[in-house]
């Protein structure tokens, strides 16, 4: 069992931590939190109360920080660049076997990456626009490739054009979903600071 006094000393130690983490419009916050766990008689309890109190800090320090905000940006950042990366390096091998669906991959690349500088140099707004068009077209692609007349028209490739524009859906659809996110973060935020 630890000693009562190495868990005090502990207690003190997160103690003078939480002043550091919390934002500092809320420093009453955390001298009514210190004063609540000094108040504390048994070192146990008082320890679970201070890593309580140092959980809150945490929390309201990634909220301060915008955290989820910039890892969701990040996030989708990176990943429409993956996504160009991939398919710009995919253009190449396809592009041997069959010109046109090499063709389709390098625009893919183009979209990709243009939309990461969308949303790195006009925002989560304009990446949401961007995002919802491409969505609409991606739809329209795989109604188009599932109707009739596609497959009677013979176009070669059409399993994979069609998997393509299915692909397209669900990315697009989670770009649209994660800006929208981003939105709401931003306006929810707004609404805070006034």
């Amino acid at each position: 069992m630890i000693n009562q006094a190495v868990i005090q000393t502990l207690v003190d130690f997160i103690g003078r931590q939480l002043a550091t983490l919390m934002p500092h419009d809320k420093a009453d916050w955390v001298a009514a939190m210190l004063a609540e766990a000094n108040a504390i008689e048994c070192p146990n309890e008082a320890l679970g109360f201070t890593l309580g109190c140092l959980s809150t800090c945490i929390q309201e320090r990634i909220r301060e920080m915008e955290f989820q905000r910039k890892v969701i940006q990040s996030l989708m950042l990176i990943g429409l660049l993956g996504l160009g990366a991939i398919a710009a390096w995919s253009s190449i091998g396809v592009w041997r076997v069959h010109a046109p669906a090499g063709i389709v991959f390098v625009g893919l690349a183009v979209v990709y990456i243009a939309s990461a500088m969308i949303a790195f140099f006009l925002g989560s707004r304009a990446l949401a626009v961007t995002a919802g068009g491409m969505l609409g077209a991606a739809i329209l692609l795989s109604a188009g490739l599932n109707a009739n007349w596609a497959s009677r028209a013979g176009l070669v490739n059409i399993q994979l054009f069609k998997a393509l524009a299915i692909e397209s859906i669900v990315i697009w659809g989670s770009i649209v979903a994660g800006s929208l996110y981003l939105l709401h973060l931003a306006k929810r935020d707004s609404r805070v600071v006034d």
